[in-house]
Parts: structure tokens; C-alpha cells; sequence
């Protein structure tokens, strides 16, 4: 799992992009086991096409009401940086540095529980 992680951050990381303007246009929601989550739908025009695409990340919060309601960090109307990879624009993503370093923190955390796991079963195996 760590590894795939780390693979989506070195994919992004290492292909050709450009930075354009883009903006907020809606949320999407999702209903599951866990609750209601929300994940921004963003805008951006690249080379003449305009594109929407979702975030990959997505988050909830009540309001006072006890309301499930969309994550303060982005409202609709929001102008963003996007981050547009010139092979495949239509894969846009947010140019925020926590969308961008998410995957190498979880891939490393996930790298890191399995060798701690797997020497802790090594050791018991042993004994």
C-alpha cells in the first residue's frame, strides 16, 4: 500500500505541468458507512477546453445545526492554483502543497508500519 502511495507522488512529482487558474463550481457528495463527505469540484481552462474534474480528497463538518455541510478550506466561487500535466490535462489536480504531499506521507507512513509489523511477527516467529 506505502508503495502506491509513493508511486502517485512520484507521478505527479516527476511529469511535465503548468500552473493555470481555476475555480471552485460545486461539491460532490458521498454517503457511506463512515457519514456524508464532500470533495470540491473544480474548473480550469487548458488550451482552449475548459475541463471539471474532482478533487481526489474530501472532508466534512457540522454546522450548527448538526448538519453535514462542505469543509470551510474551500467555498464555491474560490479562485485555485491548478496543477495541469500537459499528457493528460483532463487529470488535473489542486496545486496545494497538503493535496501534493499527502501521498509521500502516507506511502511513507504505510512503508514504515510494515517493516515495524513485520520485524515485530519476525521476532515472535523466532522466540
Amino acid at each position: 500500500m506505502g508503495i502506491c502511495f509513493l508511486y502517485d507522488y512520484l507521478k505527479n512529482d516527476l511529469q511535465k505541468y503548468v500552473i493555470v487558474l481555476g475555480k471552485i463550481v460545486g461539491f460532490h457528495k458521498e454517503l457511506d458507512d463512515g457519514g456524508t463527505s464532500f470533495s470540491p469540484i473544480f474548473e480550469y481552462e487548458y488550451e482552449g477546453t475548459v475541463y471539471q474534474k474532482r478533487h481526489r480528497f474530501s472532508s466534512a463538518k457540522f454546522d450548527r445545526n448538526r448538519s453535514v455541510v462542505p469543509s470551510g478550506k474551500y467555498n464555491i466561487g474560490d479562485e485555485i492554483s491548478v496543477r495541469v500535466f500537459t499528457n493528460r490535462p483532463e487529470d488535473a489536480i489542486i496545486n496545494d502543497r497538503s493535496n501534493l504531499n499527502m501521498p509521500l506521507i502516507c506511502g511513507l507512513i504505510c512503508l514504515f508500519l510494515g517493516l515495524v509489523f513485520s520485524i515485530v511477527s519476525g521476532f515472535f516467529l523466532l522466540s
